[in-house]
């Protein structure tokens, strides 16, 4: 056998050797090891903001009584613009679907799968509720609706990068009237790297 087989052989051994393969190991979601960039949301920023929106809804509106349905009903949230101003790509349920579970799991509020702006969740339960409307003449009306944006703000020293993201969330009634809103906002540093950035 001549060199360059033999140092071609061993090459390719050596690239699809199980040894190569990346260790992957389960870390538990609010541990302090899960991987955090400064120029993207991560999973835990989500949660962390969904989780605090949770907390003001709860003690603003849900605990006061401030969300009142029709007829004695609990009242309806549907889900309206939730607008992304931020240099990345990612689902807004990354942070609606949190909220909605949780305010579902209060048992005083119902969210609804058919009543958002963007796009039917459940298109066969809006094809059943408009059915139900040609035959009663009535259709579900939502009671509130939350909309928002998610905003990114950049700064960088001659080492450092700093960003901002800040989640600013709305329940309006059906007439426009904000009946609860808040802001919050998660900051990450990081040191730039000594090659790129």
């Amino acid at each position: 056998m001549n060199y360059k087989f033999c140092m071609t052989l061993a090459l390719a051994a050596a690239l699809f050797s199980p040894g190569c393969a990346t260790k992957t190991t389960y870390v538990d979601n609010d541990s302090s090891r899960l991987i955090a960039n400064v120029d993207e949301i991560n999973i835990q920023d989500f949660a962390r903001a969904a989780d605090e929106m949770v907390q003001s809804i709860i003690e603003d509106c849900i605990s006061t009584g401030d969300l009142e349905g029709v007829d004695g009903k609990k009242p309806i949230l549907a889900i309206s613009r939730i607008v992304n101003n931020t240099s990345m790509q990612f689902d807004t349920d990354l942070l609606i679907k949190r909220i909605r579970t949780a305010l579902l799991k209060t048992k005083k509020v119902q969210t609804t799968t058919t009543l958002n702006l963007a796009r039917s969740e459940d298109p066969l339960a809006e094809m059943a509720d408009a059915e139900e409307e040609i035959i009663t003449e009535e259709r579900m009306k939502h009671s509130y609706s939350l909309s928002g944006k998610i905003i990114e703000v950049t700064t960088r020293t001659r080492n450092l990068r700093q960003s901002s993201y800040e989640f600013q969330l709305t329940i309006s009634n059906r007439r426009g009237l904000v009946v609860w809103e808040d802001i919050k906002t998660i900051t990450k540093q990081g040191k730039k790297a000594s090659v790129g950035f």
